[in-house]
């Protein structure tokens, strides 16, 4: 190798080197402009709306259309039911299990989940009443002053 030979080749004068640099920086800085006004209309709510309004008002529509059936399928299914030969139906059935399994009809005892959860909340009803006890029979800790007239 010879004297000033650092591998790399000749580099270009540093003024050309410089507007390089501006030059791609200028680059940089218009992405970057262009990624923020993406972002803001990305996440201006308004203007997402205003542009899907089309779409948004046919699922809408079909949410009410949904729910419009599912009332209307609630109602029908009430109504048959309410009929007398349904209710004898479910009477007949409801008999029948119980002559099939007679050890099904009531629990002898609750079981242990069911115990351990009706003594927590009735733990927690107690302390919360007594609580509220407390605080309704509490004098203030500031008595007010009454005016003498």
């Amino acid at each position: 190798m010879g004297q000033g030979s650092n591998g790399l080749g000749s580099l270009p004068p540093p003024d050309e080197l410089e507007l390089e640099v501006e030059r791609r920086l200028a680059g940089l800085a218009t992405i970057v402009d262009e990624l923020d006004h993406r972002r803001h209309e990305l996440l201006d709510w308004r203007l997402q709306v205003s542009a899907r309004a089309r779409q948004l008002r046919k699922a809408a529509a079909l949410v009410a259309v949904l729910a419009a059936v599912a009332v209307g399928l609630a109602v029908r299914r009430s109504r048959r039911r309410r009929r007398l030969v349904a209710r004898a139906e479910r009477v007949t059935d409801a008999l029948s299990r119980i002559l099939e399994h007679p050890e099904r009809v009531a629990r002898a005892e609750p079981s242990a989940t069911r115990r351990a959860a009706t003594g927590i909340v009735t733990g927690l009803a107690g302390l919360v009443l007594r609580n509220l006890a407390d605080r309704a029979t509490a004098r203030p800790k500031y008595p007010t002053l009454r005016r003498v007239q």
